[in-house]
């Protein structure tokens, strides 16, 4: 099964690690990994921060009518 996905993600191009090692290893390099996609983009929001813009928006269209 593991082969599948493998295989798809490379197919399709995408970008992956393998974590390996004991639980502690694992969530060491998986954090890591995570850390760097996170440092390497800018301007980054979370979903829930983007609803909290529009939510705020809308509200203050909702008083201004």
């Amino acid at each position: 099964m593991f082969t599948a996905f493998e295989n798809t993600l490379k197919k399709y191009k995408k970008n992956y690690i393998l974590l390996k090692g004991d639980k502690e290893t694992r969530l060491k390099n998986a954090t890591e990994a995570i850390d760097k996609i996170i440092a390497a983009k800018d301007n980054l929001h979370s979903f829930s921060d983007s609803l909290q813009v529009i939510n705020m928006l809308k509200n203050k269209n909702l008083s201004n009518t």
